[in-house]
């Protein structure tokens, strides 16, 4: 029975402690507040300059407009003061240290982002509380989204570095008022939420002072430089690679046979699609003519690859496609070529696809002009020399010379060897030697011609060889800087 009545007791007495306490902190508010101003300063002497310090929490990068050159983030700002009006014993209140007011009922310094973009949903001070101590020691922390200028520099995009500076100060009240410095020498990124675009860095505080034009007094401000680096990954597998691979794909050119018929358009085609995938990716930068971006800059000399290789193609196809009465080929340019002598490392590097053809011509030329030239020698020989036979002195055993002579008249009264009819016949024959020689010769001239025509294309093939080695180089040097990380 009694054990019932001393619990009863206990948590009477317990309400009763709770009730009080709530009258005491509601009594302390209410003291404090009678006569408080919030318009004015908290200090009680006129010239003694506020106390604030500065610090900032980096919560979050929203976006970072490279082209309006906008950034939007998400920070916590901490404001911490002394207010000489909100003071009090803590003893007189129940042991009350720190009491919670709306921060709209107490002087707070007006600390503005000099160079925030105003925006509608942006740069709106929430109403949040604040903690005041008993000792006058304020702490006023509330979150902040907003936009700010930022001036980005993309020379080195995709590798570049920003330092977005965010200047806080008063704007009413000068130095001699209000008397802003950093807390910390850095901000605070415990608690930022990564970004998949950037890296923070840094965040550095530096206090400084302003004079302007329209008042002789200083303005103190805190700046908070938030050091970013861009993540360059997303760049070079949606940017750099394809542009690799046009470029790759323009160099094949070089490896395509002439006769295909696509080995310029192949070029052309290549050098337009980076013009245009150019074209996309500047309008995401800002517009500058102080400086060409990194990006810009490798984007021109590929440009400038294809662009060269297209022309030299166009050169080459002129050697390919030769004149109809070509000349041959200058000395200097099949000793450069390696076309007269057969070295190993020539021969693997030109792999002899053109020689074999030069020399089957240059074979069937050989074969051709001796064969008909036999021919003609032969036909030279069997041919005869005079039409009329010479009679041949005959002897008869028995001396009669009347007999002798009529033998002698039915010898030299033999019909000839040669007749009219076999003039005309040799006539044609050798009208049809000559057509022959001059068909042979005429099959000669087109065989030398086609043997000039192969080596044209001989060069032509090996000078593709050349220009795609030296282009593979020069893209591989290209392509190796976008390695490499400036400075």
């Amino acid at each position: 029975m009694h054990g019932r009545w001393f619990l009863c007791g206990a948590i009477l007495v317990a309400i009763l402690k709770g009730c009080c306490g709530l009258s005491l902190e509601a009594d302390l508010i209410t003291r404090l507040m009678t006569g408080y101003n919030r318009e004015a300063r908290p200090v009680e002497d006129a010239s003694t300059a506020v106390q604030v310090d500065l610090d900032m929490a980096l919560a979050q990068v929203i976006d970072v407009n490279d082209r309006e050159q906008l950034i939007t983030i998400n920070v916590w700002l901490r404001h911490f003061w002394y207010d000489e009006h909100l003071k009090w014993n803590a003893s007189d209140y129940g042991g009350i240290t720190s009491i919670r007011l709306t921060s709209t009922t107490i002087w707070t310094p007006d600390i503005i982002l000099y160079n925030n973009v105003f925006d509608e949903g942006f740069a709106q001070q929430p109403e949040v509380k604040a903690i005041v101590n008993s000792d006058g020691y304020v702490t006023f922390l509330y979150p902040f989204t907003f936009k700010a200028s930022c001036l980005i520099n993309v020379e080195f995009f995709p590798y570049d570095e920003q330092s977005c500076p965010l200047k806080f100060s008063s704007w009413a009240y000068d130095g001699f008022s209000l008397n802003v410095t950093n807390r910390a020498p850095s901000g605070d990124l415990s608690n930022f939420i990564r970004n998949e675009e950037w890296t923070i860095t840094e965040l550095r505080a530096i206090r400084s002072e302003a004079y302007y034009s329209c008042c002789p007094e200083p303005y103190p401000d805190v700046t908070f430089y938030i050091i970013m680096k861009r993540e360059s990954l997303y760049y070079l597998y949606y940017v750099v690679a394809p542009c690799i691979i046009i470029l790759i794909i323009s160099l094949l050119s070089f490896a395509m046979p002439p006769d295909s018929g696509e080995k310029l358009s192949l070029s052309t085609t290549m050098l337009l699609a980076l013009v245009v995938f150019m074209q996309i990716v500047a309008e995401n930068l800002p517009t500058t003519s102080r400086y060409i971006p990194f990006i810009g800059r490798y984007f021109g000399a590929i440009i400038a690859v294809v662009s060269l290789s297209s022309m030299l193609s166009i050169w080459i196809l002129s050697f390919h496609f030769t004149n109809p009465n070509p000349k041959p080929p200058a000395t200097w340019l099949k000793r450069l070529l390696r076309m007269e002598r057969r070295d190993e490392w020539a021969e693997w590097l030109f792999c002899g696809c053109c020689r074999m053809v030069q020399s089957r011509s240059g074979f069937k030329i050989r074969r051709l002009s001796e064969r008909s030239n036999q021919d003609v020698n032969l036909r030279k020989q069997n041919r005869p020399k005079s039409n009329t036979v010479s009679p041949m002195p005959t002897s008869s055993p028995n001396g009669n010379a009347f007999h002798n002579d009529e033998k002698l008249q039915r010898q030299t009264t033999v019909p000839p060897l040669v007749t009219n009819s076999d003039a005309a016949l040799l006539q044609k024959i050798d009208t049809i030697i000559s057509e022959i020689q001059q068909t042979r010769e005429e099959r000669e001239q087109k065989e030398r011609e086609e043997a000039i025509v192969n080596e044209w294309k001989e060069v032509a093939a090996r000078l593709d060889r050349c220009l795609l080695i030296t282009f593979f180089l020069v893209s591989v040097i290209v392509n190796a800087s976008m390695t490499w990380l400036p400075k």
